[in-house]
């Protein structure tokens, strides 16, 4: 939700979004692979 905030000050800064990113994309891996069972 901040990404897409109005105020460019609030957004997150580039290296917060690189770093989530990865995190992100481990959850949905796994939650993908639950699904699988």
């Amino acid at each position: 939700k901040q990404c897409i905030d109005e105020e460019p000050i609030l957004q997150p800064d580039i290296k917060q979004v690189v770093v989530a990113l990865p995190q992100i994309l481990l959850s949905s891996i796994e939650w993908e692979a639950t699904l699988a069972l």
